[in-house]
């Protein structure tokens, strides 16, 4: 649903057994598992398939429900970032873009900035967002939404992406309306 968003353009092939899926990406390539030869590439990378010959059961995926788990999960440890270290390491800088829904009655209805946030870690993107906000609440109440599909907001709950791309966070309170719209994935469930 977002064209602007080039990571997260994928669609899913039915392979020929019917049982997995091939993930292709718009750019003609397809999601490959890395590490039966080289184990410590143990990743996944995109690659391109020229014909259905290149196909390989590494590229052979399964998809299966992920049921909802109550309450949100733990964030990822806290990364440490020497900023120094980090501009000479080319660690990705990227712009965060939050909005804020307001419940000041007297105030507006969505406050909304943007700064720049050095390294990919969860937990100190959402400590930064706390003290920009002023948040007098715990910090913990504070969670961070990506929009997805049909203005539905999923919960940020990993670390970031290893590119420099903007992103756009909504911020949503523990205890309000929107939080309990929320789901998060219970990715331990048998």
């Amino acid at each position: 649903d977002h064209p602007e968003v080039i990571a997260i353009l994928w669609f899913a092939i039915p392979s020929e057994s019917g049982d997995e899926v091939l993930l292709g990406h718009i750019n003609r390539g397809c999601l490959r598992a890395n590490g039966r030869y080289l184990r410590w590439n143990n990743g996944v990378s995109v690659e391109a398939i020229n014909n259905i010959a290149n196909v390989t059961t590494m590229m052979h995926w399964v998809v299966e429900p992920i049921p909802a788990r109550e309450g949100m999960p733990p964030l990822p440890a806290p990364t440490v970032l020497h900023l120094p270290a980090a501009m000479l390491l080319n660690v990705a800088m990227r712009l965060i873009q939050y909005v804020w829904p307001n419940d000041d009655v007297d105030g507006p209805l969505i406050d909304h900035g943007e700064f720049f946030f050095f390294g990919r870690s969860v937990f100190r993107l959402r400590n930064e967002l706390a003290m920009r906000l002023g948040a007098i609440m715990d910090v913990s109440d504070l969670v961070m939404c990506l929009r997805t599909g049909v203005a539905r907001l999923t919960p940020l709950l990993v670390n970031l992406p290893r590119n420099q791309e903007t992103l756009v966070i909504v911020v949503v309170i523990a205890g309000t309306p929107a939080h309990a719209e929320l789901r998060y994935p219970d990715v331990h469930a048998e």
